[in-house]
């Protein structure tokens, strides 16, 4: 959680027992935040209000997923990565065949079912194989009811990501799909909101700048009660190689932030702060 340098959200840790204590596993006593999860924010069935708050999750998720690691793995005191995942080739549909195998599973899962499972997961290997390798933090339980989502004047923000015991080191497609999972393709509320702000990301890295800008400018109109759309744009310039127009929408960032001191933490403009100076320093006196 100390990871997070203040640019994600996390409960204050009061009191920790690596070791555990008085025949209790290892624990941790964490400061109590008053919010609302997600879950309950999206049984409300507001779409106005899931939008919002899930534009706020994907930004937030697109952050964790900054922090990487030299390698895949398990993570150890540190954090460091001590072991493989799953060691050995194919770990993805190798470790879905382990659940197939489970005897808890099998009691509730029709053999046909688990046979056409195991196949439709084998025939997926070679794309499987391309996100083994990831080295990216993943939360590991990104589910909905882990997000405390806070209304600060009439804006939904993440108040929390709890539950941080499985995080590992891997591809963040196992968090955006753990986050998905419920979601009804016929009648979505979190999509495709969930995923603006971090499809403008993938056109940045894919040389799409154009197409980047559009959807960057789009994304400020659409969203203007976060501050999303001015880091991607600043994402955009700075790919082009127009460090002074990145610096100028980082500042926007910064303004923003200290706009609505209430959503964010307090040092969550430090990053921007440094690239600002990194890419428009101040003259020389």
């Amino acid at each position: 959680m100390a990871l997070m340098g203040g640019s994600v959200p996390v409960p204050a840790v009061l009191h920790a027992e690596a070791d555990g204590w008085a025949g209790l596993p290892p624990f941790a006593l964490l400061r109590y935040v008053d919010a609302v999860s997600f879950h309950d924010l999206k049984r409300s069935k507001d779409a106005d209000t899931v939008a919002q708050a899930s534009v706020c999750v994907g930004e937030t998720l697109a952050l964790i997923g900054q922090t990487t690691f030299p390698k895949s793995g398990w993570l150890g005191p540190g954090p460091e990565v001590t072991a493989p995942l799953l060691a050995g080739p194919d770990p993805s549909p190798r470790f879905v065949d382990l659940c197939l195998a489970s005897s808890a599973l099998q009691q509730r899962m029709p053999a046909d079912l688990r046979d056409r499972t195991h196949e439709f997961l084998w025939s997926f290997a070679p794309q499987l194989a391309a996100v083994d390798n990831g080295v990216s933090l993943v939360h590991g339980d990104f589910g909905k009811r882990n997000l405390l989502m806070r209304n600060l004047n009439g804006t939904w923000t993440v108040a929390a990501v709890l539950d941080w015991e499985f995080a590992v080191s891997g591809s963040p497609l196992l968090d955006i799909g753990h986050f998905l999972r419920y979601e009804c393709a016929s009648r979505p509320l979190a999509e495709p909101h969930f995923s603006n702000s971090n499809a403008i990301i993938d056109l940045v890295h894919e040389g799409k700048l154009d197409e980047a800008e559009k959807a960057a400018r789009e994304f400020l109109e659409r969203y203007p009660q976060v501050h999303d759309g001015y880091d991607r744009l600043g994402m955009v310039y700075e790919a082009r190689g127009d460090r002074k127009a990145a610096a100028d929408c980082y500042r926007k960032v910064v303004e923003f932030v200290k706009a609505h001191p209430k959503q964010y933490e307090p040092t969550f403009t430090v990053t921007f702060e440094q690239m600002i100076d990194e890419l428009d320093p101040p003259p020389v006196s």
